[in-house]
């Protein structure tokens, strides 16, 4: 499930609708986005982190895909 867009009444109706399955913790995946999204989307879950609210418990966020950062060469240098 891609939460990158979830605003944060779903990401409550997601962690709700996760618990009634038995999942009692998880790790919310953020998809491609530009870097600043997915910034935004970070803290915007760790302010949701209230267990008192019922619904699975946010263990931490992930990341997967390419975001909107210039790539940076692994080396720089010369090789000589």
């Amino acid at each position: 499930m891609d939460f990158t867009n979830a605003t944060p009444h779903a990401r409550l109706e997601a962690r709700r609708a996760l618990l009634t399955t038995g999942v009692t913790a998880f790790v919310p995946t953020l998809l491609t986005a530009p870097l600043e999204d997915l910034l935004a989307q970070v803290a915007s879950w760790g302010a949701q982190v209230d267990d008192s609210v019922g619904g699975a418990r946010v263990l931490a966020s992930t990341s997967r895909g390419r975001s909107s950062r210039p790539r940076v060469p692994a080396h720089t240098g010369s090789s000589g």
